[in-house]
């Protein structure tokens, strides 16, 4: 309901009425959080990657950064205490015109592609777990990986970005400046493409004179040297690529250029001339437990 009314340019009034429902709400929960998520020293240490992004949205983008992690706690504990802001940032988002969440992970588990994607399965899963309703980290783990499963929280879906330090500068998902003992995951609700008019489509990529947003956004990655795969851009796709391509082929869905949104979330560190992508979902401590629940 909230999404039809804010994209029906008739309706700004509802759309007003909107916003200061929701500004009111977020200034009343302000003291509770005790802090401000809009300046925190989370979003301070991501500043160079979100000025120095080939993302042509993401310097203006208007983000929320959690609670700095403290190493000396457990998974649960961090997890804890991002639960307040990312759960006001997922009720409030829409109608203030929010884009994205930051989540900042630190420890040794950051600096190789396997433990990290392991804990950003981990901290996926502890999330929804912690929130209750949502069902889209439940069930057998390889449903993570087909089409159909996007990440859910507080009724929002929402697409999932990782940066890491040791993906490096020709890489799409390369961190730039920010501390290297630092990794990042950042949620971006879907509401924010449809606000910026960035629809993945069905069409080839036009490289020469971009019009549209998801294309000006491709070809900014490209001319830094971080391109990344498309489906129909693709020239030798592996098996497994053109079997979820022939499951999918005539349909219009979101995922239709990119694969299933998994292969999106945490990305291999090989560069990206061909498709490639890993299964961290079958990584971290929650997916050993659910093995070893199918045992």
């Amino acid at each position: 309901m909230y999404f039809d009314c804010l994209n029906r340019s008739n309706n700004s009034f509802a759309q007003n009425s909107l916003s200061t429902a929701h500004r009111q709400k977020f200034v009343a929960a302000l003291p509770s959080l005790g802090f401000d998520p809009r300046s925190t020293p989370c979003l301070k240490r991501f500043q160079p990657l979100k000025e120095q992004s080939g993302c042509i949205f993401a310097k203006k983008a208007k983000v929320w950064g959690g609670p700095d992690w403290v190493e000396e706690l457990d998974l649960n504990s961090n997890l804890l205490r991002h639960m307040s802001a990312l759960s006001l940032f997922m009720d409030v988002g829409r109608g203030l015109g929010l884009d994205g969440y930051v989540l900042e992970i630190k420890g040794n588990k950051v600096k190789s592609l396997e433990s990290f994607g392991g804990l950003v399965m981990d901290v996926l899963c502890g999330l929804c777990e912690l929130e209750g309703r949502c069902g889209c980290m439940r069930g057998p783990l390889d449903r993570i990986g087909k089409f159909g499963w996007w990440f859910e929280f507080g009724r929002e879906q929402v697409f999932v970005t990782t940066f890491a330090p040791f993906y490096d500068r020709n890489h799409s998902r390369f961190q730039f400046d920010c501390p290297s003992d630092s990794a990042y995951v950042l949620f971006q609700p879907e509401y924010s493409f449809a606000r910026r008019d960035i629809s993945c489509g069905h069409e080839p990529t036009v490289w020469k004179n971009p019009t549209s947003a998801r294309d000006k956004v491709r070809c900014s990655f490209l001319n830094m040297s971080q391109n990344y795969v498309h489906r129909p851009d693709i020239d030798k796709p592996n098996e497994l690529f053109v079997e979820n391509w022939n499951k999918l082929k005539g349909s219009r869905g979101a995922e239709q250029n990119y694969g299933p949104t998994a292969w999106q979330l945490v990305k291999d560190t090989r560069h990206q001339g061909r498709q490639s992508y890993v299964e961290w979902w079958t990584w971290g401590q929650r997916a050993k437990r659910k093995q070893n629940v199918k045992k």
